[in-house]
């Protein structure tokens, strides 16, 4: 995807990037090499907004999620709280951490959802602003 020669028209890989994987990681069967390639060769500075189904507070509503897409063709896989913090490796999460997504929004007046009450996690991670990208075509 990086290598395409439409994104190296539209993105300069040597400036920091934003990269949104919102509601797309739990369709991938190994979201976190997918995710650890594409923020390797990413500057630094560069910024992963994700998020992610899991199961582990609503596993019965959930897993009947799950059977209802998947005779139209979509896999989802909900994955646990330790799995999804494991996307945001090497990354440092901004705050309010890997939460519920409307604990993003807290001054909505809203009443957020309560330990084991949500199904999608979602966090902010941001790459070391020193770090310097791998990238094949320096290697």
């Amino acid at each position: 995807m990086l290598d395409h020669p439409t994104t190296g028209a539209l993105l300069d890989l040597d400036q920091p990037v934003g990269v949104l994987a919102v509601n797309v990681l739990h369709l991938i069967d190994q979201p976190g090499t997918v995710v650890g390639r594409l923020m390797q060769r990413l500057a630094g500075g560069s910024v992963l907004v994700a998020s992610h189904l899991t199961a582990e507070h609503r596993p019965r509503e959930i897993a009947t999620l799950v059977e209802l897409v998947a005779p139209i063709g979509i896999a989802w896989v909900p994955r646990s709280r330790t799995e999804v913090q494991a996307l945001f490796t090497g990354l440092t999460l901004a705050e309010p951490g890997l939460v519920d997504p409307a604990g993003w929004r807290p001054d909505v007046d809203e009443p957020l959802p309560g330990p084991g009450e949500g199904f999608i996690l979602a966090g902010i991670g941001r790459t070391t602003p020193d770090r310097h990208p791998c990238r094949r075509d320096r290697a």
